[in-house]
C-alpha cells in the first residue's frame, strides 16, 4: 500500500507542476508516467519495516 500510495503522489505531482508550467496534458501525462516510478520506493518500505520492528528488536537485545 505504501508503494502505491508513493508512486500516486509522485504521479500527482509531476503532472501538476507540469500544466502549471504550460506545458499540455499530453506531455504532462508522459513525464508523470515517466518520472513517477523512478525508485526511491524500497527506501520507504525498509523505513517503515525499521519503524514497525525496531522496538522489538531492541528489546531482544537488552
Amino acid at each position: 500500500m505504501l508503494i502505491v500510495v508513493s508512486i500516486g503522489a509522485k504521479f500527482l505531482t509531476v503532472y501538476l507542476s507540469s500544466r502549471s508550467q504550460g506545458y499540455d496534458t499530453q506531455t504532462s501525462l508522459k513525464a508523470a508516467f515517466g518520472l513517477s516510478s523512478s525508485g526511491g520506493e524500497l527506501v520507504r518500505v525498509v523505513a517503515k519495516g525499521g519503524a514497525d520492528w525496531g522496538p522489538q528488536v531492541l528489546l531482544c537485545y537488552q
